[in-house]
């Protein structure tokens, strides 16, 4: 009996563990060359679907592991609570391990999983301490991000556009540092650059402030941000040659979930004409209703 008690646990664990988490039945197969084609590397695919296996699809499965050239693959795959697909493969190589994490939200749509959700998806693969973690920029790319290193990148890769991030933090003090970051987005050719920027940051205990220079096409835009303690402010300039538009906003964090801002937009010109298409309210895709104030005061509360 005393045998048999962790492994009542350990199983009343792993069900605790698993609940909230639909778990999608994973094929393993590998990936070929196809004729004609540059690249002689071959890869594993892991695919599957919410439908119901029957025994014979069972059989003929890779399942969620896969072994090509001395290396092994393990993949998994679900859906959470709160409807968003998490998916992750560990592989080892040469005796190491490496683990490439990821999600989409409902609508499909690439978000970086949360570190309860890494911790999780780490639950259920063996030695998934060393993470890639994908993660989204824009919304419409998708991409990897180091963590916790000095310097940091990125790169992220969009329809026809592919961005760089680097940045990097000089600790002056034992609550203070000056980082630099700066980003790059190209084509897919590398020759063109559809947009650039730099940044500036110093911070020091609760206070912070930062610099930054855009330019996106014809457009080059400044940015000062400023914090002190709970109260914050920031001013944009944005400029293409001909037209200006500046914005200002001051305000507080009143408490963690609370926050009043006041914002001035002193440039800007309502449309003289009705739009063409007029508001819809879609609560499966929920957008702000389109604001053409000068001046607003908001109240967001995070529940």
């Amino acid at each position: 009996m005393r045998d048999a008690k962790p492994s009542t646990q350990a199983t009343a664990q792993q069900q605790k563990a698993t609940q909230g988490f639909r778990r999608i039945t994973l094929n393993g197969g590998q990936s070929f060359p196809q004729p004609g084609e540059k690249v002689s590397q071959s890869g594993v695919i892991f695919s599957g679907n919410t439908r119901y296996y029957d025994d014979l699809e069972r059989t003929m499965s890779c399942s969620s592991e896969y072994c090509l050239r001395n290396t092994l693959h393990n993949g998994v795959a679900g859906i959470a609570d709160n409807g968003n697909l998490l998916f992750a493969v560990n592989s080892r190589f040469n005796g190491k391990y490496a683990t490439v994490m990821g999600a989409f939200d409902p609508f499909g749509n690439p978000i970086p999983p949360t570190l309860k959700e890494q911790n999780f998806l780490a639950g259920m693969l063996p030695n998934a301490e060393n993470r890639l973690v994908l993660g989204t920029k824009s919304g419409n790319d998708l991409g990897v991000k180091t963590r916790d290193t000095n310097p940091s990148a990125g790169v992220y890769v969009g329809r026809n556009k592919i961005t760089y991030d680097l940045g990097f933090t000089l600790e002056t003090g034992k609550d203070s540092s000056i980082g630099v970051d700066g980003s790059v987005t190209t084509g897919y050719n590398r020759h063109t650059i559809q947009s650039e920027s730099i940044g500036l940051t110093g911070k020091l205990g609760k206070d912070s402030l930062r610099i930054g220079a855009e330019r996106s096409g014809q457009t080059k835009t400044y940015t000062l941000e400023a914090a002190v303690d709970r109260y914050f402010v920031n001013a944009k300039v944005a400029s293409d040659g001909t037209n200006r538009n500046r914005e200002y906003n001051i305000g507080m964090n009143v408490n963690k979930s609370v926050t009043l801002t006041a914002t001035f937009r002193p440039d800007y010109k309502p449309p003289s004409s009705a739009p063409t298409q007029p508001y819809k309210f879609d609560p499966m895709k929920p957008q702000p209703i389109p604001d053409h104030s000068n001046a607003k005061l908001e109240v967001k509360i995070v529940f």
